[in-house]
C-alpha cells in the first residue's frame, strides 16, 4: 500500500483468504463459516459512539497502531466475504486477478481495488457499497417482513444502527448494502434463483417470483 490507511486491506484479505482455501482443504471443518462468525463477533466492538471504521485516516504512530485490530482483520473480511456472495464468487475472483496482475510489483490503494471489481461487474454499484461499510462506524441491523400474495413473495426491509439495548446512539443510520434472497419450496427441494437488490435507504422492498 502507498499509505497505512489502506492497510486494512492486507489484514481483510488474509482473513476471508485463508478461511477461504481452508474450507477448500478441509469442507468438513466449515471453515467457510468462520468468516461469517467473526464478522458476527466483531458486532460487540462495533456497537460503541468512538468505535473505529474499517478505513481511517492514518496521520501519526498511533494511528498506524490501532489500525492492527478485531476491526480490520474481522469487519474487513466479512465485508470482503460479503462482496463475494453478491458479485458471485466467479466475478470475484476475477476482479482480485486484475487487481492484482495490474499492480504486481507495484502500489495500490482500495479504489485500485474497486476499480478492478466494477471493470468485471459492469453497473454494480461497488463504490457506493465499499464507502458505505468502510468509512462508516457501525454495523446495520435488518428489521424484516415478508408476505406472499397469488404466488409472489414480497420481501421488505427496515435498516438501522446495531446498538445496544439503552445505548444512546442514534439508530437512524442506513447504509448501501447488497441483500440476496431466494426462496425455498414447501412441497420439494426446489429454490427460486438467487434475487438481489441494494438497498440506500432506511426502507426497501422486493418481490420474489416463486420457483
Amino acid at each position: 500500500m502507498p499509505w497505512w490507511d489502506d492497510i486494512w486491506l492486507n489484514g481483510s484479505f488474509a482473513t476471508w483468504m485463508g478461511n477461504h482455501i481452508a474450507d477448500v482443504v478441509y469442507p468438513g471443518l466449515e471453515f467457510g463459516r468462520e468468516t461469517v462468525r467473526n464478522g458476527h463477533g466483531v458486532m460487540g466492538a462495533d456497537v460503541y459512539q468512538d468505535s473505529r471504521r474499517v478505513r481511517e485516516v492514518v496521520e501519526d504512530r498511533d494511528d498506524i497502531a490501532t489500525s492492527f485490530d478485531w476491526i480490520s482483520y474481522a469487519k474487513g473480511g466479512a465485508f470482503l466475504r460479503m462482496l463475494e456472495g453478491w458479485l458471485t464468487p466467479e466475478r470475484f475472483k476475477e476482479g482480485i486477478r486484475l487487481y492484482r496482475n495490474r499492480h504486481a510489483e507495484g502500489n495500490a490503494t482500495i479504489d485500485d481495488f474497486l476499480a478492478a471489481l466494477e471493470e468485471v461487474s459492469p453497473g454494480a454499484p461497488i463504490r457506493d457499497v465499499a464507502h458505505s461499510f468502510l468509512e462508516q462506524r457501525g454495523v446495520p441491523e435488518l428489521a424484516v417482513e415478508w408476505e406472499c400474495v397469488e404466488g409472489v413473495t414480497r420481501v421488505q426491509f427496515a435498516q438501522s444502527r446495531h446498538i445496544e439495548l439503552g445505548s444512546r446512539i442514534d439508530p437512524k443510520q442506513s447504509w448501501t448494502q447488497p441483500i440476496c434472497l431466494r426462496l425455498l419450496g414447501v412441497e420439494s427441494a426446489a429454490a427460486s434463483a438467487p434475487q438481489c437488490v441494494v438497498i440506500e435507504d432506511r426502507t426497501a422492498s422486493i418481490s420474489i417470483d416463486p420457483p
